[in-house]
C-alpha cells in the first residue's frame, strides 16, 4: 500500500489564495467606503457648525443694534445696545478667506478676530454668493426705519479639493434692526 505524501496539492493551495484574495479585496473596500464616510462628516460638520456660528452671532447682534448701519460689499459696521462699534468683515487670511469680527469702543475698527476656521488643510473657505452667482456679503436694503440687512455667505472647505467630498453650506438671510423701528 502505497502512503499519500503529506501537503496541500496544488488545487487546495490555489484555492486557499483565491479565497485570501477575495477577502482582502472586500476587506479593503469596506475601509475605503468607511474613512469617505468619515472624511464627508467630517466636513459636514465642520461647515454645519462654522456657519450656525456665525449666522447666530451675526443676526443676534444685527437684531439689537442700534443707529447706522453702513455696509459694504465684504463688510458691515453698526452699533450695539451699549454704543460700541462692532464690525464685520470677509477678507483673506493667510490661504483661507476668513470671516472676521471686531469689537471697538470707539468709531472705528481695528484689531479684528477671524470666527471662522481657518485652517488651510480643515478650515472654512467663506465666500459671497447668493444662488450660485457672486454677491455682496453684506448691504443695506433699506433704511433707516427700519434698516434691512441682507447676508449672503458661501462655507465651503478650504483644504484639498482633490478629497473625496467636498460641500458647501450657505447662509442667504435678510434682517430687520429691531433698534432702527
Amino acid at each position: 500500500m502505497k502512503k499519500k505524501p503529506a501537503g496541500f496539492t496544488l488545487i487546495e493551495l490555489l484555492l486557499v489564495v483565491s479565497l485570501l484574495a477575495i477577502s482582502v479585496g472586500i476587506t479593503g473596500d469596506i475601509i475605503i467606503s468607511i474613512m469617505r464616510s468619515y472624511n464627508k462628516t467630517q466636513v459636514t460638520n465642520e461647515l454645519e457648525q462654522n456657519a450656525n456660528f456665525v449666522s447666530q452671532k451675526l443676526e443676534k447682534e444685527l437684531r439689537n443694534a442700534v443707529g447706522a448701519i453702513s455696509a459694504t460689499a465684504t463688510s458691515i459696521q453698526f452699533n450695539n445696545s451699549q454704543n460700541n462699534t462692532v464690525c464685520y468683515r470677509v477678507t483673506t487670511s493667510g490661504a483661507v478667506t476668513a470671516l472676521q469680527r471686531s469689537f471697538s469702543v470707539a468709531a472705528s475698527c481695528t484689531n479684528y478676530t477671524t470666527i471662522t476656521n481657518n485652517d488651510t488643510v480643515n478650515g472654512v473657505q467663506v465666500t459671497c454668493t447668493k444662488n450660485g452667482a457672486l454677491a455682496p456679503c453684506f448691504s443695506v436694503v433699506s433704511g433707516p426705519e427700519p434698516y434691512v440687512v441682507d447676508i449672503n455667505l458661501t462655507f465651503s472647505q478650504a483644504g484639498s479639493q482633490s478629497a473625496s467630498f467636498t460641500g458647501s453650506v450657505s447662509i442667504n438671510n435678510t434682517i430687520v434692526v429691531r433698534g432702527s423701528y
